[in-house]
Parts: structure tokens; C-alpha cells; sequence
């Protein structure tokens, strides 16, 4: 679900494909893979090509890179991403546009359930960002 200044707007065709995502391995954050614990943000829809995967909060994604699978350097991370998923087992993420770095945001954001958690059109993972195409700066775990 999306939510712009306390008005919900769901991105429901964003949130099939989920199965097509593999279970995850514990390990470090910004490696290019995956891991239980982290918020990825993929540069290709449908959970392909480079990731940029991490376990804190990212107020800005200006500086922050994508890597290969291999973990080789891919590219800018900021207003790139084209699909998302939360890997971690217990918390919330929200995904900004022009984040801010503030509780809460400031800004029209998605989002994201817990590691395969679904509810509704709200998922833990959304293969087409849809207007948010392009455009995430920033998350935060809730």
C-alpha cells in the first residue's frame, strides 16, 4: 500500500510474484545478496538484476551503490529502484520519495510487511513499484 500525506492508495498489481523470490541466508548487509534482516531494493522489476541490500535505516541512498550478485559495483542507488522486498522476520520497512530522515518521513512512501507477510494489497515484497518507479530516496524500519 501506498500512502501519500495520510491518503492510501493501494499498488496491488505491484505485490504478485512473490514465490519467485528465494529464501534467504544470514549474512553481511551490502554484499549483493539477499539476507534474512535486510531491506533490498533491486534495480530491474521483478526482483532482478543488481541489489542494493542493507539493515539500518538509509536516510538518503545518494552515495549508496547496487551490486551484481557477484557483489561487483553497479551503479547509483537513489530514485533507481524498480522492485523491493523486506527480508527482515519482525519489523516494518517505510520506502520514501525525498525521505528526509525524520520519524515518520515527510514524504509519500511505501509500505513494506515483514519477511512473507501479506495483508490485504500490503506485502512484504513488490515486483513493480508503479509511481514509485524511479523515484525511492530513503527507508526507515518501523
Amino acid at each position: 500500500m501506498i500512502r501519500k500525506t495520510g491518503v492510501a492508495l493501494a499498488i496491488a498489481a505491484g505485490v504478485l510474484g512473490v514465490a519467485a523470490l528465494s529464501t534467504p541466508a544470514l549474512a553481511a548487509a551490502e554484499d549483493g545478496q539477499p539476507n534474512l534482516g535486510e531491506f533490498v531494493l533491486f534495480d530491474a522489476q521483478n526482483y532482478a538484476g543488481n541489489r542494493y541490500d542493507t539493515n539500518v535505516d538509509v536516510v538518503a541512498y545518494t552515495g549508496k551503490v547496487f551490486k551484481s550478485a557477484a557483489g561487483v559495483a553497479a551503479g547509483a542507488v537513489n530514485d533507481k529502484a524498480r522492485s523491493i522486498a523486506n527480508y527482515h522476520q519482525t519489523k516494518y520497512v517505510h520506502t520514501y520519495i525525498n525521505f528526509g530522515g525524520a520519524a515518520g518521513g515527510g514524504g509519500a512512501y511505501i509500505t513494506v510487511l515483514p519477511y512473507q507477510q501479506t495483508s490485504g494489497s500490503l506485502s512484504w515484497a513488490y515486483y513493480d513499484l508503479e509511481s514509485f518507479d524511479l523515484a525511492l530516496s530513503g527507508h526507515e524500519f518501523i
